[in-house]
Parts: structure tokens; sequence; C-alpha cells
């Protein structure tokens, strides 16, 4: 028993000095000067080692402190605290270094690709001699011996770590800490890997096996075995964590060829991987998650930026295959749309692709439920850049009672807008270069973002080529408000240039209804007086004149008009914003329409033919009937060159009042319809140029129409207001007649008679000045009694001051006397200046007045 207590005791006191005369005999600075000589010989990388041992005790191991790795001229892409790596004693009998247990800690490794693609963590032997360093022996000269001795690796740990990696290439760049890695077995068939870690304080974790890694250096796997893997990670807290599994196989992994994969896993919110990405700018999609299987042969050429841009098709993965896929999410926000309950499946590649969602859109939810071809053939449409063969699809939309919020649980929830519209909408046809289409669909009613329709059907064929012109032909549109067909082309040239050509015609459309459903501020037939008279009430002269001043602002404002593109900006800039409308579209339509309703004002076979080529616009063949007037005009403005040329003739044409309110700012003071006639013709640089060179004349006439009892008595002054009355009057007739020439507008002519009031004057307005001058004469009857004083309206358009017309004398003009007789007609006069002796609608019958209390309270508005 001594001796083996003696002889355990010798060999440990022989170890122990062993491991103290390596110490000693081995010189440190030499050993590390000789391996970075080595590793730099091998692989191109600098090596610094800041302290470095060898331990035989309690096994051989070799033990570094500040390890740090760079390729020359670039930063250190891997420095580490500390280093620890066991050694296999049987191995270096076999002129093996094998290192059993390889421990790294507080390592930092940073992966950084250049925008040229050079990778600087790749090992590469540089080219030329040799470097020759001291033998590490202390006191001892020998002749070095070429020996070369093979390098393995069991196991890796890293702990308290960092990665980054920066891409210049594809501008990505992010990092993670590693709390722990363990990678075990790398010599075996199957090394496993487990890792955990977190970003920006969210855990993650990494675990599963792979195969043998000498795979990858090899034509094949060995014995022919596919190469597998299964991989499991997790993201989040226990308490909201996301999981995805990996599983698969492949042939030749040197080649990447023979892949089988199959994808699983479920996210709470896609946006929870942006706590691993920050940059992904991945759109929130609560409940997403699903299967995908893939197989294939991956193309690694097609894989760079280059080649995959140079390809320019739609599929992001070269040489693989879907061979299944079930997804599905919560909801998914496209801008203002928001599909909820989204599902894709498919069983195999020969099943067909189904596709499942809710739709919500601006308070109304559809159902929309469908299937494209074949898994295999929608693949190959979507690698050839959508020039594949057809694939068909067939779709149904369908209204919704209940709310998508609704459904998701909101508190607030509501039904939709469109409950009620019982819409259902198919679409079949074919997907490939050229899309063809088919649009069949009916509703009770249907709501959209302008208006609501009754009792709905719709149809028609649509066909998108490769240019995406769009081209819809048998356009089929009914409903109790409109009726439409035609066919239309929509064509993009040069990229953004639109250009619109067809014919469209309407058996019957009420836009007043239209309007209603839309919510129009335009006040419906037999509204309220406070309709019309909310805004501030102006005078006849100032609307008049404000039509100069919306051409001043352009015409359309910057919102309807799209921006130029940056080119343009530098030769457009300068350019009215209506010339740059006129210049940014094309067309040729043909309008008709048998049976128009508008403004309360009802017309038969109206039609017209409206061109725009490069800027050149016109409105021509205008004809229909309204009033049993027949009407007819033409609108010609040429802005392909400057200047810009315009010529407008209106034969005859009745529009609602409210529209030629809105176009010249004008308050909503009249309703009803107005009579249009006259010549018009300019030409300028911009909308003052072509102002001050207008020349022509124009009429305007109304009859049997209602005005503004506010608005008459803000013309005959507030001493009259209280017999006019703040309510909406009949206005009997209107007519007036102006002259353009040398910027400015004479106003020859104008009249109007409402009740017991009539206005009567003329004037001049300055077109380029903004002023006016304009002389006008009310009068007032009231129980067989008429009151008149002339005044004038002067001043520039923004600023008119009212003041009475005086005598030599300076007095005041005032005329009292009895009412005028009934049987001398004014109206007659002032509509045939402004219908330019055109033929038109007659006012009704000048009322005889025999009771003088009657006619107070008619005049008090009592009576009417």
């Amino acid at each position: 028993m001594k001796k083996l207590v003696v002889a355990v005791i010798m060999f440990f006191v022989l170890v122990v000095g062993a491991s103290v005369a390596v110490n000693v005999l081995v010189d440190q600075d030499a050993l590390r000067a000789r391996v970075a000589i080595a590793l730099k010989q091998e692989t191109g990388l600098d090596l610094k080692v800041e302290q470095s041992a060898i331990q035989f005790l309690p096994w051989p191991s070799i033990v570094a402190r500040n390890v740090v790795l760079s390729r020359p001229g670039d930063e250190p892409f891997f420095k580490a605290g500390s280093l620890h790596a066991g050694l296999s004693v049987l191995a270096l009998l076999q002129r093996e270094v094998r290192f059993q247990d390889f421990v790294v800690d507080g390592a930092q490794i940073s992966l950084h690709r250049a925008a040229d693609g050079q990778l600087d963590w790749m090992v590469h032997a540089p080219r030329g001699q040799e470097e020759e360093a001291p033998l590490p022996v202390n006191g001892f000269e020998a002749k070095r011996i070429e020996a070369h001795w093979a390098v393995a690796l069991d196991a890796l740990h890293l702990t308290n770590s960092t990665i980054l990696w920066s891409d210049q290439r594809l501008h990505w760049r992010g990092g993670f800490t590693v709390r722990a890695l363990d990678l075990a077995g790398l010599r075996t068939p199957s090394p496993w890997i487990n890792l955990s870690g977190d970003h920006a304080g969210t855990p993650f974790s990494l675990k599963g096996h792979l195969g043998a890694l000498n795979a990858f250096g090899s034509a094949a796997t060995p014995n022919g075995q596919a190469w597998s893997f299964s991989l499991a990670t997790s993201l989040g807290p226990d308490t909201r964590r996301d999981w995805m599994n990996v599983d698969g196989s492949i042939s030749d992994p040197r080649l990447m060829r023979g892949l089988i994969l199959r994808v699983r896993g479920e996210w709470l919110d896609l946006q929870d991987m942006q706590k691993l990405f920050p940059h992904a700018d991945l759109p929130h999609i609560p409940s997403f998650g699903g299967d995908i299987s893939l197989s294939g042969d991956i193309d690694k050429q097609a894989l760079s930026v280059k080649s995959v841009a140079a390809q320019g098709n739609y599929w992001p993965m070269p040489g693989i295959t879907v061979t299944a896929i079930h997804l599905h999410a919560g909801n998914l926000p496209i801008k203002h749309v928001t599909f909820g309950h989204v599902t894709i499946g498919a069983d195999s590649e020969q099943a067909p692709l189904s596709v499942e969602t809710d739709i919500e859109w601006q308070g109304s939810d559809w159902h929309a439920s469908g299937q494209a071809g074949t898994l295999a053939g929608i693949t190959d449409f979507l690698r050839r850049a959508g020039k594949g063969n057809f694939v068909p699809v067939h779709a149904e939309l369908r209204s919704e009672a209940l709310s998508l919020s609704n459904t998701l649980g909101a508190s607030s929830s509501s039904p939709p807008l469109n409950a009620q519209d019982n819409l259902v909408l198919t679409v079949s046809g074919s997907l490939g270069a050229t899309a063809k289409l088919t649009v069949q669909g009916k509703a009770d009613q249907l709501h959209t973002p302008f208006n609501l329709l009754h009792d709905v059907a719709v149809g028609g064929a649509v066909t998108i080529n490769a240019q995406h012109d769009y081209t819809i032909d048998d356009l089929a549109l009914e409903s109790q408000e409109a009726a439409l067909a035609g066919n239309v082309l929509i064509k993009r040239s040069d990229g953004s240039r639109v250009h619109l050509a067809g014919s469209l015609t309407s058996k019957h459309l009420d836009i007043d209804a239209l309007m209603q459903a839309s919510g129009s501020s335009i006040p419906p037939k037999g509204a309220t007086s406070a309709a019309i008279t909310a805004k501030a009430p102006a005078s006849v002269p100032q609307a008049l004149v404000k039509m100069g001043a919306a051409a001043d602002k352009g015409g359309t404002s910057a919102s309807e008009v799209a921006p130029p593109s940056a080119d343009a900006q530098n030769t457009e800039k300068a350019l009215p914003s209506w010339v740059q409308w006129l210049r940014k579209a094309d067309g040729d339509m043909h309008i008709s329409a048998e049976q128009l309703h508008a403004g309360g004002v009802d017309y038969a076979g109206i039609s017209a033919q409206i061109s725009l080529s490069a800027g050149h616009l016109m409105v021509d063949g205008l004809k229909g009937q309204s009033l049993t007037v027949p009407l007819g005009g033409k609108l010609d403005i040429d802005a392909s060159t400057l200047p810009a040329h315009l010529h407008v003739q209106a034969s005859s044409f009745i529009m609602p009042a409210e529209w030629v309110q809105g176009v010249i700012e004008m308050p909503e003071v009249l309703r009803g319809p107005v009579q249009i006639v006259g010549e018009l013709s300019g030409a300028g640089q911009d909308t003052e140029s072509l102002r001050a060179t207008l020349a022509g004349s124009i009429g305007f006439s109304m009859v049997d129409a209602r005005v503004s009892g506010t608005w008459l008595a803000h013309l005959a002054g507030p001493q009259a207001a209280a017999f006019i009355g703040n309510g909406e009057r009949s206005l009997r007739c209107l007519g007036t007649h102006l002259t353009l020439s040398d910027g400015s507008a004479i106003v020859d002519a104008l009249g109007l008679q409402a009740g017991n009031m009539q206005v009567s004057g003329h004037g001049q307005i300055g077109l380029v000045a903004e002023n006016l001058t304009l002389h006008l004469r009310p009068s007032l009857q009231l129980a067989g009694a008429e009151a008149s004083a002339p005044i004038m309206l002067d001043g520039p358009w923004h600023n008119l001051s009212v003041q009475p017309e005086r005598d030599a004398n300076g007095n005041a003009q005032l005329t009292l006397g009895g009412a005028s007789d009934t049987s001398d007609d004014p109206c007659g006069a002032w509509l045939a200046a402004g219908r330019q002796n055109q033929p038109g609608p007659e006012p009704k019958a000048n009322e005889r007045h025999h009771n003088r209390a009657s006619d107070l309270l008619k005049a008090l508005g009592v009576l009417h």
C-alpha cells in the first residue's frame, strides 16, 4: 500500500514538474509569434494575444487572454477577453491538434461585408515568401523540421459575448448579445446547437441539430444519406413568445441541391421580428403563422443581388418551388384597407391556391374568397414575372352585415355602412402576360366613397396587358340613380401620361340624387332659405367679378393637381397650374345621356365629344334640350404651346345656378336654371394675360327661380330689410349682358325682379385692374306705392363701397310715387339682353294686386 501511495505521489510530482518545466522552457512570446506567423500564412489574418499559457493539469489545455483577430488594414472582427481550449493527448500522438472543449468568454465578433462584396472574416492564404520565426524553446537552437498537423474541434462554447454584422452592399446592419452558445458534437454525424441571447432586452433562443459538418466539403453525404437538420427558435419572454421550427434535408450540401424544407411558426405579431431586425419595417400583422413546404435546388448565383435585379422576376427564391402552403393572419392593413381573418392555402403543387379574407374599407365590410390555378402554376407565373402560362382565377366578394371590428371583439364596434347592401360580385378569368377578367355583380344598394346607389347591377370585361393598359368592354351599370354603358381604354404613355379613350352613354342620370347621397352642399329642391343665406351676403356685381378672381388662382387648386416630377419642375415651374394639368393627360371620349337631371333641371338628348391631346382640350358637338330650349356649345383651350388660346361659344346652354355660383365663388343666393349665351376668346402666357385679352360678349338669364331675401335687402339697404324679409324669395326674372374687351367688361344691361322689388343698372368691371363701377337703381313697391334710389358700387373687388348716387347739388335722389304699370313688364328687355335674342323660357305673368292689405302682408313675407 505504501508503495502505491509513493508511486502516485511521484507521478503527481512528475506531472506538476513537467507542467512547470514546460512553462519555464517554452518561451511564450516566441510561441505566440510563431502561431501568429503560421496563422497569417494559412489565412492572411493578423493574430494578437496579450497573455498565454500551456497547462497539463487537470488536462492539457491552452489559455489565452485578450485575443484579437483582424485582416490587415481593417478593424478587428474578433476580440475575446479569455480563451480556454482543452487538448486531446491521444490526438497529439497522431499529429492532430484536437480541441475537445473550446471556451470563449467576453467576445465581440464583428462581421462586415464591403460594398464590393469583400468579406473581412473570410480566410485566404497570402502569396509570398514565408516569414521565419525563432523556435519557442529557450536556450536551444535547432533546425526547423516541416510537419503537417491536422486541427479539429469537438465543441465550442461562447458566453457573455456580442455578435455584430454590417452589410454595406445590402445596407443591412444589426447585432445581438450571446448569453450562451453551445456547439457540441461538431465531429459527429449530428452536431447540436443551443443558443440563447437577447437583442435590445428581447430574449430569443435557437436549438436543434444539424447534419455532419464535413459534408459541405464533399460532393455527397456519406452513404448517400441526405444532410438533415432540425432547428427550433423562439422570440420574446415566456408570457409573449413567438416560435418557428425549420426542418429539412439537403441531398448535396456542397452544391445546395436536393433541398426539402418545412417551416412552421406562430407570431403574435409579425412586427415582433423588428425586435431582432429594427430596420425591417415590417407591417403590423397580428396572429400570423402557418407552415410552408419547399423543395428544389438553390441557385447560388441567382441569389446574388445583381443577378436577382437582372432577372426582373417576382420570385425571391431562384430554384426553389413551394410544394404546400397554409398561412393565416388576424388582420393585414394595406394603406387604407384592412384585410382580416386572412387564410391562404394549398395542400400540394397540383392543388388550387385558395384565398379567403374579410375586408374593411371606409366603414364598409366585405368577405372575399377565391381560387387561382394550381400552386405550381402560380409559382411558375411568378418565376416568369407574369409572362408564363395563364393562371385561371375565380373570386367572389360579398357585403357583410357584421363589422370586422365587431368580430375582433372591439367594444365600440357598430354595424358597417353596407350592412344592408346584399352585394354579390364575382370575378373570373385568367392572369398572365395579359389579364382577362369578367365582372358580374348585383346589390340591393351599394355604398361607394362618393354616393349611395340603389338596386344595382354591374357587369363588364376588363383586360390588362403587359404595359398595364386597362380596357373595359361592355361596361353596364344599372341603378335607380344612373344607368351607364360603354367601352373605355385607360393607358399610360411614357410611364406617367394617362390616356383615356372610349364612349359612355347613360339612359338616365340623376345627379341631384347622387350628390344628395354624397353629402353635397348643393341644397335640394325645397330647401329652406337658411341653406342659401348662410354665407355672407354679397352683391351681384361682386359675384360676377369673382369669376376673374377664381381664374386668377389658376382654376384648379394645388390639391387637385399632382405635383410635377423633379425633371419637369425645371421646365414647367413657371407654368400656371391649369396648363400643367392639361398637359398631364390625353383623352378622346364621347359621352351622351338620354335623360339627365341636375340642379332641379331636366335635360334630354345630351351628347358631346371631349378630346385632350398634349394640352389641347376641345369639347365639341355639345347638344341637347332643356326647358324646351335647344342646347349647343363649344369649348376650345389650346395650351399645347404658349400663349394659350381660349375660345368659348354657347349658342344656348342651361346650367344649375348652384354650379355657376360655385365656379365663380359666389354665395349660393340664387337657385334654379341659368341660361348662358355668348362667345369669348383670348390668348395669354398665364391667367392674368389671358384675362386681359378676353374679347366677346356673354349673357346670363333666369326665370321663375329662387333668390335670398337677405341678399336683396343688402342691395336695397338696411332700411328696406323689414319690408323684404330674410327668407327665400321668388325670382321672376334676371338678365344681364356683358361685353368684354381690352381687359374690362362693360355691363350694358342688368336687371332682376323678385316679388315687390326690382333692380336695374349698368357699369364696368376691370378684369385687369380688378375693380368695378356699377350704377344700380333698386326699387321697392309697397301697398301700391314705389320707392327707388340710385346707388353706386365702386372700388376694388375685395373692398367695394356702396354709396347713393347724388345730383349736381350733392343730394341723394330718392323717388317716391305710385307703383309702375304692371303691363309694362321690364323682364322682356332684360331677358332678351341676357339671351342675345336667343329663344328661352318665359316668366310667369306678373300678378296684379287689388288689395293694399294683401300687398303689405306679401311685402312683409306673411303671404306668398
